[in-house]
């Protein structure tokens, strides 16, 4: 591998934790104003799910995950895989 291949996989990487983490603060920022109102693992999904957009709703809308971190995670590898198509 060269030099260029190793800044390009090291610049892939950063791109993609900057893209997660711009997702976890959208769900941090949308939780902590219903914080009040979301107690429990299923009022996260829920509120979580109905904030996605439309496509990204329908392709989730169609897997039963068992947890919030799971729809999360999720959410993160189809965004991911929608953005590839």
């Amino acid at each position: 591998m060269s030099y260029g291949q190793e800044d390009e996989g090291v610049i892939g990487s950063k791109a993609r934790a900057r893209h997660c983490l711009s997702i976890f603060s959208k769900v941090q920022q949308s939780l902590s104003i219903w914080s009040y109102h979301v107690d429990t693992d299923e009022k996260k999904m829920d509120h979580f799910h109905n904030g996605l957009d439309a496509d990204l709703y329908k392709r989730l809308n169609l897997v039963k995950v068992d947890n919030y971190h799971e729809l999360v995670n999720l959410a993160i590898s189809q965004e991911d895989a929608m953005k590839k198509a």
